[in-house]
């Protein structure tokens, strides 16, 4: 027998199995990436365009993956965790499975909206956690956290690879559990080395649910705690709402909250929760008090050492006074100060509102705002005008404003021109280069001291959003072209074929896109390439590979594709990214500063009824403000929206698929040029589709009716006293209809009994509950199958009911999601 000291903790045994796997692996990457790398700089250009070739069928198919699989093995991997696992993303070629079997990309993927970025200003690194991804079908809700060092070089002995590596490292942090589940719209701030998630929401097809639990993350462990504060109250249960920090407390106001069964509600309250005591302290206001009204999705920042924060703009519905009028959607442009001074000795922060001064952004909502110096920046939003028949006119904005909350000021900040670009004068306007030296000098937002009012901004409407995002792959793989209506002066004129090709990923283009500083710059630019045939891209225009894949026939039979200053077609018909000079209109992105640096992450970006999640990276040098620089392009030319069949009206599908072999591209385009010449037939095939899907519609819900007309006659559910109601359980049954079964006991009785005979009232009311029971179980089952073929049958009529007016109800609903 062992004795029980030598008795090894089979806890300690195993973490110490793991070790030594997770070390083994580790060193096997490594030699494996060793090598790889190897091979890499010994092959030729030959085989260098093969290996691409080979890339972009790998991304291809990556594109019709679930993205449930990527999920699964990630919350499989962390649910066998005992401590904490960092892996670095891109440490496998990427698109090619790991040890772990999920996929694994140099930059987070899926790409999600609704997400935050937070700065840890000890190791100025950036930590991103939850979001949402919506491909039109489904929408995936995230629980990962990763960390991105934007000064981070790969481990490689390759001097040249470290030098030209821009894009920083990321890495995926898998904590054992606990920690907090799937959310989105939530917050995420950063206090003495840790971070502090608050709230958010659920919203998958499966589940809704609205958070208001506090999860703090130790930088130092990578491990997750659940705060449970130490005294009752606190905010309900919301997202969309914003927190920021102040001293040793996080300041939590606003937000929304939605129910199955309740009305959605924004909120106006204030709380403040203390990190040293975890607790909440409650903020009282008297009716007569000045606060905002309630609202979600705003910006909120403070001032760096001051005690004062500022709340700008936001949405939210609220009630009309006209009888019988539902809530109205509000977008904010008002702007409040909120004095915190007075949380030290035990007051509630007042509120003042401020005036709006200085060149401020037009109204518009899910903007991103981050913080610089003194200065609040505001990024993008939308603008949402309600049309003729409810229609919602959406303008998706680019431009980025700067609130200066020492002078509560606005200001516009455009680019500048470099420093080789810009004007000389004369030697001996000797006055004048001094005072063009003593502007570019000062602080940027000094250039726009004089402008006041509202800003003028162009935007991106739905016109040039379908022009410039022309074409998407759908949920089978085929690339589908948005349907753009027809310009007269284009429809006669011939493009340039050029013999060129595109690379398989990003195409180097120069747009002649200049950001937008007011009017319509950007869009005199697209007029300007239309009618210059756009000849410094004309390697990369999309109507080379049309003229290639469309046989000759009517100019009209053939989808309209203008000039994109985002997107080509390749030679295989997929999406190819143009390169850019500056970011694409969004909302719901994230704006983090770092040092003198801004870098812009992700976002969404509506083009009808389809929804773009970006993932592009950008950074801009807030001093000198010259360009933005792209440090990721982002998948947004190869992501998949699979409701394309929501819309059909929009689109033009192609019927092309961008997977398969490549010896089928012939037979694909050759596909296409069917389509091209016999698009009647092609209309009355469709047609017979849409009618054969119409008629099974119809056939399903009549035998629907006819089984409910059987179900009623065969089992006499018509009569209450003998038919349990949905929901009710045989307690409650037996005691609405008690009175009932006893006069049905007192018959049955009768002819069993002889006429001297007495029945008590005992049993009668057994005998009668004994005839309920019988009754309800005869029943149980199929009560329980006519109330799911009335379900169906209610859900087919709310459907027929909705049809006509199921466009402007997802414009309304979006607007209303956009909002929170």
């Amino acid at each position: 027998m062992a004795k029980k000291g030598k008795k090894k903790d089979p806890a300690k045994k195993f973490a110490l199995q793991a070790a030594k796997e997770s070390k083994a692996n580790k060193k096997a990457e490594k030699r494996v990436k060793k090598e790889a790398k190897k091979e890499q700089t010994n092959d030729d250009h030959d085989n260098d365009t093969d290996n691409e070739h080979t890339d972009t069928n790998i991304q291809k198919t990556i594109q019709h993956d679930d993205i449930d699989a990527l999920l699964h093995a990630y919350q499989k991997q962390s649910l066998e965790l005992s401590t904490p696992l960092i892996e670095i993303l891109g440490a496998t070629p990427e698109g090619v499975d790991d040890k772990h079997g999920s996929l694994n990309f140099t930059f987070p993927y899926p790409p999600r909206g609704n997400f935050t970025l937070t700065l840890c200003p000890t190791s100025n690194e950036m930590y991103m956690f939850g979001g949402e991804y919506n491909n039109g079908v489904e929408n995936v809700v995230f629980d990962e956290l990763l960390c991105w060092n934007p000064d981070g070089k790969p481990d490689t002995e390759l001097d040249e690879v470290k030098k030209n590596h821009k894009e920083g490292i990321w890495r995926r942090i898998i904590s054992p559990n606990p920690r907090p589940p799937p959310r989105c719209s939530h917050t995420m701030v950063f206090y003495n080395h840790a971070l502090y998630v608050f709230g958010g929401e659920l919203a998958t097809a499966e589940n809704y649910h609205h958070y208001k639990d506090i999860w703090k993350f130790d930088i130092k462990t990578n491990l997750w705690t659940e705060m449970k504060p130490r005294n009752k109250g606190g905010p309900t249960s919301r997202s969309g709402h914003r927190a920021i920090v102040w001293r040793h407390y996080m300041v939590v106001y606003g937000g929304f909250y939605e129910a199955v069964r309740e009305s959605p509600r924004w909120f106006s309250d204030l709380h403040v929760y203390d990190f040293s005591t975890n607790t909440w302290i409650e903020c009282n206001y008297s009716k007569l008090a000045t606060t905002p009204p309630e609202r979600s999705a705003f910006n909120f920042a403070i001032l760096g050492g001051s005690d004062v924060a500022y709340v700008s703009g936001g949405y939210s519905k609220l009630k009309n006074p006209a009888p019988g009028s539902k809530a109205e959607g509000r977008v904010f442009t008002d702007c409040w100060a909120l004095h915190l001074k007075g949380l030290e000795s035990g007051k509630s922060p007042t509120w003042e509102r401020v005036s709006r001064k200085g060149e401020y952004p037009s109204q518009r909502s899910g903007t991103a705002c981050g913080v610089w110096k003194n200065k609040m920046l505001v990024y993008g939003g939308v603008e949402d005008e309600e049309t003729d028949n409810h229609r919602v006119k959406s303008i998706f904005y680019d431009d980025l404003f700067a609130f200066d909350m020492e002078r509560k000021r606005w200001f516009r900040l455009n680019l500048k021109k470099k420093a080789g670009e810009r004007r000389r004068r004369k030697k001996g306007d000797d006055k004048v280069n001094e005072q063009e030296k003593q502007i570019e000098e000062e602080d940027s937002d000094t250039d726009d001291e004089g402008i006041d009012g509202e800003a003028t901004s162009s935007g991106w409407d739905l016109g040039k959003l379908r022009s410039n995002m022309f074409a998407f792959i759908d949920g089978d793989g085929n690339v589908v072209y948005e349907k753009i209506e027809d310009d007269d002066e284009e429809e006669g004129k011939a493009q340039e074929v050029s013999k060129e090709s595109p690379s398989p990923d990003v195409c180097d283009t120069d747009t002649g896109y200049e950001p937008d500083a007011g009017g319509n710059e950007s869009s005199a630019d697209t007029q300007d390439l239309k009618k210059e045939g756009l000849s410094n891209a004309a390697a990369c225009t999309e109507k080379d590979v049309v003229q290639k894949m469309v046989a000759p026939g009517p100019a009209a039979s053939l989808p309209f594709i203008a000039n994109s200053e985002v997107m080509v077609l390749g030679e295989d018909g997929a999406p190819i990214a143009v390169s850019r000079k500056t970011p694409l209109p969004r909302i719901k992105a994230q704006i983090v500063v770092r040092g003198n640096t801004a870098y812009l992450y992700g976002g969404i970006l509506e083009v009808g009824d389809r929804e773009v999640t970006l993932d592009d990276l950008w950074s801009l040098e807030l001093q000198k403000r010259e360009e933005w620089v792209c440090i990721h392009p982002g998948s947004m030319h190869r992501q998949v929206w699979k409701g394309a069949e929501s819309d059909n009206e929009s689109h033009i599908s192609t019927d092309h698929g961008t997977g398969g072999n490549d010896s089928d591209d012939e037979d694909d385009f050759y596909e296409f040029d069917d389509i091209i010449e016999e698009g009647e037939d092609a209309e009355e095939a469709k047609a017979a589709r849409k009618a054969a899907k119409k008629a099974a519609k119809k056939a399903k819900m009549m035998g629907v009716r006819e089984e409910i007309k059987f179900l009623n006659e065969k089992m006499s559910l018509h009569d209450p006293n003998s038919t349990p109601q949905i929901g009710e359980e045989l307690a409650g049954f037996y005691a609405r209809t008690a009175v009932y079964w006893t006069q049905q006991a007192a018959e049955s009785l009768k002819a069993s009994i002889t006429a001297n005979e007495e029945v008590s009232v005992k049993e009668l009311k057994r005998e009668g509950f004994s005839l309920a029971k019988d009754r309800y179980e005869s029943l149980k089952h199929v009560l329980d199958r006519l109330n799911e073929l009335e379900s169906t049958q209610q859900e087919s009529e709310e459907r027929k009911d909705k049809k006509k007016s199921k466009k402007d109800k997802k414009d309304k609903d979006k607007k209303k999601d956009r909002r929170r």
